[in-house]
């Protein structure tokens, strides 16, 4: 009996001793103020991603107006005073002739057709 008693007081001395045992910190984990360094850097990338993508499409939308300006005035030419020329009337649609000639009837006759 003495010997459990003895074993039992041993095991919840370990087991207080393992209770008082720090944490081990993860050292994966920044402390706090690497942490906000991190996240100013991260939010200053972001607007920096955010920034050149409005510049490029800013940059791609004004090419395409300028090629449609420049399409728009070469289909609606411009005269010097400002007035816009008018285009020539296209000439007449040439008339095609119908090449078969043939009698349109239906397959079966019927009785009215044969009188």
């Amino acid at each position: 009996m003495k010997v459990i008693l003895n074993l039992l007081f041993f095991i919840s001395i370990l087991l207080f001793a393992v209770a008082c045992e720090k944490e081990q910190e993860d050292p994966n984990i920044l402390p706090p103020h690497e942490m906000d360094v991190v996240e100013k850097r991260i939010n200053e990338l972001a607007l920096k991603k955010r920034q050149d993508c409005l510049d490029k499409a800013l940059n791609l939308a004004t090419a395409r107006v300028d090629s449609t300006l420049l399409q728009m005035d070469v289909l609606i030419p411009i005269d010097v005073e400002g007035t816009i020329i008018r285009p020539l009337r296209p000439m007449t649609p040439i008339k095609r002739q119908k090449t078969d000639t043939t009698a349109i009837r239906p397959f079966i006759p019927t009785a009215r057709d044969s009188q």
